[in-house]
């Protein structure tokens, strides 16, 4: 990630922290010059050594003596390439330049490594292509440019093309490449013949009448290992576009891709988990600063799955609610059963039928969330939420969250670290189901990871109350055992309000003022519901 320079003057350093299982901090590493970093992508090697790319407009930025690129290109911004040993000490630090006539910013938005440890980036900007590879376009219409590099162990570059590239890289076991981005439909995407879908059509998405915006519609290419040749290259859109933010290659082949997208008519198949687009219905945004603006429906998810010569869909189906939603994150198993991460605001996502209401994503406070879908693309199993990871005020741009509120890691057993800006949370998603599910704060349902003295919660869940009462003050005070009922806060009891066997409304004790964390406990008839649940205090 990037943070603020703990040296003044400077702008945001990039950062890579690695976690155990129980999320203790094993290390943390920053790096970074005077300007601004941002890392983009960071793979894993076997050895446990990683690799970062981003972007950098740092013309100090630390490179180590072996670098293949030691300084910068004179533009807005360019690339970085980073690596790292298991200790995480920075053993290569390079910058990643593209062409050094082009006049916008070099952008490398993901990596993939492979078993020798070489790394595959793609992105945008500007690269003349090395021989023997695919060469770049002659004309670029809308000004954007797109590349692959093969770097190899060491750092050194194995070759480069700017014929193609895009958002998101995967290699197969065979050592083909894989991209998946979003472009305009003029944008000049090398489309094989019988590709699946051969054209996508031009259409303003954003903007004003004035000032408006293309649509950005989705494409999957397969290059050979060498980047020599164009497998297949085919768009993958709706009349509004889609945008692809996770990539997967099977063992037989076949891509899956899932992202967010506007369009009603994105690809669907037949007998998919969810063959129609809900989120026609969201609240509305902020009102439009010209009566000429154009505004696009909500984004919801997606996941599709395209055969192995790009020429037609396995599956295809939509996945999000009525509000706005996004896949961000895949992962598959041995059976081929697919993990999905993302972001919701829709109450009715789908499998969150045992979910308390109180607890669901809403407009204001969408939630990251992570499901199991069938190899086949027709079922799903429950879906379980990474509660009080979201904003901590309201949203009203739910796009801009989508690179903020995600996954970082979604494993195929389930396993997923949920990630909400800088502050992350472990969700299982076949966990056994607790009587707690969440607690939020009374006044507007925010769900809350840290607790302040004498706020009003509300605590929802499943057999955590006696039957539905409101307590009633006496002489003013309201009492902190009721029925068999208790909430305790570090020990401390905490002043009942209401109580029902789904939700216990009561107050945080003052006297915990100071302190640097709260356990917990909710008690009802001598049994400890949520024995140690931890939360965060806030002075």
């Amino acid at each position: 990630g990037y943070s603020p320079s703990s040296i003044a003057g400077h702008g945001m350093d990039a950062f890579v922290t690695k976690l155990s299982g129980d999320g203790e901090v094993l290390f943390r590493t920053t790096f970074g010059g005077t300007q601004d970093e941002t890392v983009n992508a960071l793979a894993l090697a076997p050895d446990g050594s990683a690799v970062v790319v981003g972007q950098t407009s740092s013309p100090d930025f630390p490179v180590t003596p072996d670098a293949a690129q030691r300084q910068g290109v004179p533009v807005i911004a360019t690339g970085f390439f980073v690596r790292l040993d298991a200790s995480g000490k920075v053993v290569y630090a390079s910058y990643l330049n593209g062409t050094t006539a082009a006049s916008i910013p070099f952008n490398p938005r993901d990596l993939a490594l492979d078993s020798a440890g070489a790394a595959y980036i793609t992105g945008h900007g500007a690269l003349i292509s090395t021989s023997g590879t695919l060469p770049a376009p002659a004309e670029m219409p809308s000004g954007d440019h797109l590349f692959i590099l093969k770097l190899d162990a060491t750092g050194k570059l194995v070759f480069g093309t700017g014929s193609i590239g895009g958002e998101r890289i995967a290699l197969d076991n065979q050592g083909f490449i894989y991209v998946a981005g979003e472009e305009s439909a003029d944008f000049p995407i090398p489309i094989t013949p019988g590709a699946y879908q051969t054209t996508a059509q031009f259409r303003f998405c954003s903007g004003s009448v004035n000032f408006a915006f293309p649509c950005a519609d989705q494409f999957i290419a397969k290059l050979d290992a060498a980047a020599s040749k164009r497998i297949y290259a085919t768009w993958l859109s709706g009349s509004l576009g889609a945008s692809p933010s996770a990539l997967l290659v099977d063992p037989a082949g076949d891509v899956i891709v899932g992202g967010d997208t506007e369009s009603l008519d994105y690809p669907g198949t037949i007998g998919a988990y969810q063959t129609v687009n809900f989120a026609t219905s969201p609240p509305s945004q902020n009102p439009p600063l010209l009566q000429s603006d154009i505004r696009g429906p909500p984004v919801t998810g997606y996941v599709t799955k395209l055969n192995s010569t790009g020429t037609g869909l396995i599956f295809s189906t939509f996945l999000g609610g009525s509000s706005q939603d996004a896949v961000t994150s895949l992962a598959l198993d041995s059976a081929g059963h697919i993990y999905i991460g993302g972001v919701s605001s829709s109450p009715d996502f789908p499998g969150l039928d045992v979910v308390p209401s109180g607890c669901r994503p809403s407009y204001i406070y969408p939630v990251p969330f992570v499901t199991r879908m069938s190899a086949d693309g027709s079922s799903l199993t429950h879906t379980q939420l990474a509660f009080g990871l979201t904003p901590t005020s309201p949203q009203s741009f739910f796009p801009a969250l989508v690179p903020i509120y995600g996954f970082t890691a979604v494993d195929g057993q389930g396993n997923a670290w949920a990630q909400a800006g800088n502050a992350l949370g472990f969700v299982d998603l076949f966990a056994p189901a607790q009587n707690l599910t969440c607690t939020a704060d009374a006044a507007d349902l925010a769900p809350l990871t840290s607790v302040a003295p004498g706020q009003l919660l509300s605590l929802f869940g499943e057999g955590i109350g006696p039957n539905a009462v409101a307590y009633q003050p006496k002489a003013g005070v309201y009492s902190s055992s009721q029925q068999g009922l208790s909430v305790t806060f570090n020990g401390l009891p905490g002043p009942l309000l209401y109580a029902s066997p789904g939700q216990i409304n009561v107050q945080v004790p003052y006297e915990i003022a100071g302190a640097s964390s709260v356990s917990m406990e909710v008690r009802l008839g001598g049994d400890a519901l949520t024995p140690g649940s931890l939360v965060g205090a806030d002075a």
